[in-house]
């Protein structure tokens, strides 16, 4: 139970604090991403060691495309974002993509059309900081980790 309770604030806390730096200054600081990734690295150690390789394969297999996505499309999203996806898959594995990255990738796609419509402007021509539409399925997803783990 332990173990769920502190993955779920460690996660929880990093893309509250991740949002509001985001929204504020359209930034993912480095020092927040890199606090979030030893944290994560260091639960992983403490709670399930046996998954460092596994959760690796993931983390490069995820990294890799957004990273390159991100560098070859900056209007897309920021490196921040892929940090902040990165420490989240660190901390979780995949199953954290599906739950925590397509809703919010589908959110800030969805508000950012409904946001083109009202400005009478092209969809592509509307930014929107990622981060803060994370913080709805990261809150669900430790909300269902906890649970998961306190039938155990």
């Amino acid at each position: 139970m332990l173990a769920a309770i502190s993955g779920a604030l460690i996660s929880s806390a990093l893309v509250l604090v991740a949002s509001v730096t985001d929204l504020r200054s359209r930034r993912i600081p480095n020092l927040l991403t890199g606090l979030g990734a030893i944290s994560a690295a260091g639960w992983l150690a403490l709670f399930d060691p046996s998954a460092l390789p596994e959760r690796a394969i993931v983390l490069s297999a995820v990294i890799l495309p957004l990273g390159i996505l991100s560098l070859s499309r900056p209007d897309a999203f920021g490196m921040g974002d892929v940090k902040l996806i990165a420490v989240l898959t660190l901390l979780f594995g995949w199953p954290v993509l599906p739950v925590v990255l397509v809703p919010a990738m589908a959110g800030a796609a969805l508000f950012g059309l409904a946001l083109a419509a009202l400005r009478h402007v092209r969809p592509g021509l509307v930014a929107l900081p990622l981060a803060p539409f994370m913080v709805l399925p990261t809150l669900v997803w430790s909300a269902l980790l906890v649970h998961s783990w306190s039938l155990h």
